[in-house]
């Protein structure tokens, strides 16, 4: 007990800042490290230095936080850095000068199982990524536990290889929770990742490249549908290095789309995918073409909105809308042939209906219904050439596929077969424009006038006869 007390005193005799990461002579696998320490009793601010000098002389932070952590900016990879802190500004309290490199690339990214997913065999393959900055082997270990106790290790093996295939002989038990990490050499560990064992479910993988390069950061989801044309998400994820991605816990039951998007490139789709109960289904690839976004505004109700880029028209309706996830419950368009409406509903059942379209038709304009105002983001491809649109006799709710305004009495041909139209303003107030490229109601003084073509809106054009539309 005395030489606990003994130490507790001179500890607190100390009364400095104390370090806790990154260790002192240690080495990050990030340029973003958190610097941490112990909370310091009566604190209410910290001053952090960090510098290239091991005195922390001309450093290059020098700031003050009020909590016990600090994240500066993009370090430069194979730098030392020195750092220090003290509290309320008091000399007193410095800490002692810690160091530490940064080493980028120096352990890997897991890739496979997907961190809190499954595998949906017993006898898995786990991928991860080079780690380029360091030397050796690969090192991997599966564990029972995130602590990797000896008596928690399933196994740990050695490969000059960037996977491993768990052997019969050490399978793992279907429905257990397992943890594992790879290092290369003496280098730092990765994360830790865990995945559960399921055999009834099934996996989807594949990689996003666009031009031939990978695609970090994209989104993959699987889709499937119920007999109301309700589209459900069955699984969500975002490609790691090397562009790779897995979809696990499948029901096997369905058939899935799988749609990828990223923000300032065309959203893909790949339709119809089968799945089998313990047997991944793999090279499931996208290679995305990389474009532009535009932001339309909407207003808290219902809006009047085309797409003014180039989409994919096979790519399911959350994924086109994904930057308003959640604040979106139903659309509507236009059927020229019946001149009636048809819907979609994030919840058809609850209306109850059946959904009568699930992906978004370029050329067409949409009532979109949103709960708060919000700005819609969409991605794809700017395209401002000519266009044609078949419109048939009667009301049409037409698209401005265009990413600059128009002036409709010079773009529009032919003219003669156009009575009028109608453009829905909603931002930032409530107004309908009368479109009258030809001058037909000079008189009409009711709603403004406006024969702008402007990029996101949607437009009721009213034909005299069926013909092709051409926008120039």
């Amino acid at each position: 007990d005395g030489e606990v007390d003994d130490l507790t005193l001179n500890f607190t005799i100390a009364n400095v800042v104390v370090l806790i990461s990154p260790t002192n002579h240690s080495s990050v696998n990030t340029s973003t490290p958190t610097l941490d320490w112990y909370d310091f009793s009566g604190a209410t601010s910290y001053r952090v230095q960090l510098s290239l000098n091991s005195d922390c002389s001309s450093p290059l932070v020098d700031t003050t936080v009020t909590v016990s952590q600090y994240t500066p900016s993009a370090l430069t990879d194979g730098n030392t850095y020195y750092w220090r802190v003290n509290a309320n500004n008091d000399p007193s309290t410095w800490s002692d000068i810690w160091e530490f490199t940064v080493e980028i690339g120096t352990s890997p990214t897991l890739l496979s199982p997907p961190n809190n997913g499954y595998a949906s065999t017993t006898t898995p393959t786990f991928l991860w990524t080079t780690a380029p900055a360091a030397t050796g082997d690969y090192e991997i270990q599966v564990s029972t536990t995130n602590a990797f106790n000896p008596g928690d290790i399933v196994f740990d093996h050695t490969t000059s290889n960037t996977w491993y295939t768990t052997q019969v002989g050490e399978a793992l038990i279907d429905g257990n929770t397992y943890y594992w990490r790879v290092r290369r050499g003496t280098y730092p560990w990765s994360d830790t990742w865990h995945f559960t064992v399921d055999t009834s479910t099934a996996s989807i993988s594949g990689t996003v490249t666009s031009g031939g390069s990978s695609l970090e950061g994209a989104t993959v989801v699987a889709y499937y549908y119920d007999s109301n044309k309700k589209i459900y998400e069955a699984c969500k994820t975002s490609t790691v290095t090397n562009g790779y991605y897995e979809l696990s816990g499948l029901d096997p039951s369905h058939t899935y789309d799988i749609a990828c998007y990223m923000e300032d490139y065309k959203a893909d789709a790949i339709l119809n995918v089968s799945v089998s109960a313990g047997t991944p289904t793999t090279n499931v690839d996208f290679d995305l073409e990389h474009g532009t976004h535009y932001d339309i505004n909407l207003h808290a109700g219902w809006n009047l909105i085309s797409l003014p880029l180039i989409i994919d028209e096979n790519v399911p309706i959350p994924a086109i809308l994904n930057s308003i996830e959640g604040n979106y419950e139903e659309l509507a368009s236009w059927d020229a042939v019946t001149q009636n409406f048809e819907y979609y509903y994030v919840d058809p059942a609850s209306v109850p209906t059946v959904n009568d379209f699930v992906r978004l038709k370029q050329f067409n304009g949409y009532w979109i219904k949103v709960t708060s105002s919000t700005v819609l983001r969409i991605s794809g491809i700017a395209d401002n050439s000519q266009k044609t649109i078949h419109l048939k006799k009667g009301w049409n709710l037409i698209g401005y596929v265009f990413t600059v305004t128009k002036n409709s009495v010079t773009a529009m041909t032919p003219l003669s077969k156009i009575a009028y139209g109608w453009r829905l303003q909603t931002v930032p107030s409530f107004q309908w424009y009368f479109l009258d490229p030809n001058n037909n109601y000079p008189w009409y003084t009711a709603n403004p006038k406006d024969n702008t073509l402007i990029p996101g809106y949607g437009y009721w054009i009213y034909a005299t006869e069926d013909f092709t539309l051409t926008i120039q």
